[in-house]
């Protein structure tokens, strides 16, 4: 990246995150610390900020926790959120088929969730698994399959998995369908899904 902020010109930032959104997110962040240490007349030591870059780390967001297949958690809990995930996601890896892991809380916009997860992915997307978190919000399966039809699923395609564990095995499977290397999984949905989601897969630190 290169963030001209309030008081100076970075250049070569390298921040190790997907998504042009985290370039914003970034270029305020800059703005901020300018602004707290120097009033925004005291450029910062871009060494010090190149190296504060290059260690920045989003747990749960668009975050590679396995490979082969490659599976993705990303706390995408709201349509505008998914739509972003969804862009970042298809511009930063050339999976040929993506199997969704969606597990949704009861107070979320879940027929919109899901809506916007079938129009930004389009074909990619072939089938999905619904399941839940250990959270007691958490949407029943059951529920979420319906929710998924009515986002525009066909029945056919909304396989239920009660158990998490479960359900990442399955998406697996069909990631890796007719011998395809470049199938991917997505767990997405609640924050708690992806909280379980890494502790599952072994990604428990920061």
């Amino acid at each position: 990246l290169t963030v001209t902020g309030l008081a100076g010109r970075y250049e070569d930032l390298l921040l190790p995150l997907y998504g042009a959104h985290q370039a914003q997110n970034a270029a305020v962040a800059v703005a901020a610390l300018e602004a707290f240490l120097g009033g925004g007349e005291k450029p910062l030591d871009v060494e010090v900020l190149r190296e504060a870059f290059r260690s920045v780390t989003s747990p749960g967001r668009i975050e590679v926790v396995r490979t082969a297949p490659t599976i993705i958690v990303d706390a995408a809990h709201n349509p505008d959120g998914m739509r972003v995930s969804a862009e970042a996601i298809s511009e930063a890896f050339n999976f040929t088929r993506l199997v969704p892991v969606v597990g949704i809380l009861q107070e979320k916009d879940s027929v919109g969730v899901l809506e916007a997860l079938r129009e930004q992915f389009g074909d990619l997307v072939q089938e999905i698994c619904v399941t839940a978190s250990n959270s007691p919000r958490a949407i029943d399966p059951e529920q979420l399959a319906e929710d998924a039809v009515g986002a525009g699923f066909p029945a056919d395609a909304v396989h239920i998995e009660p158990q998490l564990d479960d359900a990442v095995v399955w998406a697996g499977e069909r990631a890796e369908a007719n011998n395809d290397l470049a199938g991917g999984v997505l767990i997405t949905g609640s924050i708690t899904l992806v909280a379980d989601a890494r502790i599952l897969l072994g990604k428990t630190g920061k």
